[in-house]
């Protein structure tokens, strides 16, 4: 299990039961404790921006040289923007020192998450892109990962996370790129494009590793399990599909029959996001009209456990 996965796992979990939990985890590995801790300790950070009660988030705080102005109207202080611009995508480092945002003018940014300055662009030259779709760190935080929409060609590219320097670039879809994540030990990546297909690229050379065509809808997600061996996508159906990371497989159809009336728009919307539990044993996705199903990760159908939309009305399959 990687420090990230095991973070994840830890802060899952109830106050109360996170030492034993990781204690018991951590048997005869000192050194991945060591770094767990290290990202528990800077995730319970006074000035993490999650720990801010709203009533915080609306007043003025004094950045250093460079960060974004805090009184942008409409703003919180330590979450950063630009005026005029579109986020479309946002990631914590694992550290969750960092966040990187995506954004309309075609460009990247990495923000202190504290302070809201701004530390880097990540600006592509030639500006071949309509704008950037998706940014992800990588488990390690040193390198991060964006894909961008445009009707020339889906393009990804890899940066180095400290110095903004391009590592890696290549045209991994016929058209737009809607997610691009890394896997949970760094050494994959995974996107999904607006061709409907799912592809696994070596984050090294971006050889192609996987392409499994037709798994998604042109405006869906993907994700990978926390152990890197399963891949979950969205389609335009309702449904989602769980395929192997190493072969495309299918391994898992999630579709039901909802009990709610008003679900039968979902049949001509589809499913927007999808995310594992830190676990892998559930799978969450979000989807229009605004509903949040959760699915039992296993067997050959998969079990939706529970669900509820925007007005708290529950939905069950």
């Amino acid at each position: 299990m990687t420090e990230e996965t095991l973070f994840q796992e830890v802060l899952s979990r109830c106050p109360e039961e996170r030492a034993a939990f990781l204690e018991q985890a951590c048997a005869g590995q000192p050194e991945l404790r060591a770094a767990v801790e290290a990202l528990l300790a800077a995730h319970a950070k006074p000035g993490n921006v999650l720990d801010k009660p709203p009533a915080d988030l609306g007043q003025t705080v004094d950045s250093e040289p460079g960060a974004v102005d805090p009184n942008l109207k409409g703003l919180p202080p330590s979450i950063p923007g630009v005026n005029g611009i579109a986020v479309v995508s946002v990631a914590f480092s694992a550290d969750s020192k960092r966040i990187v945002t995506a954004g309309s003018d075609k460009t990247a940014r990495v923000w202190n998450a504290t302070t809201g300055a701004l530390q880097l662009e990540l600006k592509e030259k030639e500006q071949v892109g309509e704008y950037v779709k998706c940014a992800a760190f990588s488990p390690d935080g040193t390198q991060i990962a964006t894909a961008y929409q445009a009707a020339s060609g889906g393009l990804v590219k890899v940066w180095d996370a400290r110095t903004g320097k391009t590592l890696l670039e290549w045209q991994a879809h016929e058209f737009g790129v809607q997610r691009v994540a890394f896997s949970p030990d760094g050494t994959r990546i995974v996107t999904g494009g607006q061709d409907q297909a799912v592809k696994v690229w070596d984050a090294q050379t971006a050889a192609l590793l996987l392409d499994a065509k037709g798994m998604m809808s042109s405006e869906s997600s993907v994700a990978f399990s926390p152990d890197g061996k399963r891949i979950v996508a969205g389609r335009d159906d309702g449904t989602a599909r769980v395929i192997d990371a190493r072969t495309g497989a299918v391994l898992l159809e999630l579709k039901g029959r909802p009990r709610v009336a008003n679900w039968a728009s979902l049949s001509t919307s589809g499913i927007l996001t999808v995310a594992f539990s830190p676990d892998g044993t559930r799978i969450v996705f979000g989807a229009r009209p605004a509903a949040a199903p959760v699915w039992q990760a296993s067997g050959t159908r998969g079990r939706e456990r529970s669900c509820s939309n925007s007005k708290g009305t529950p939905v069950l399959w």
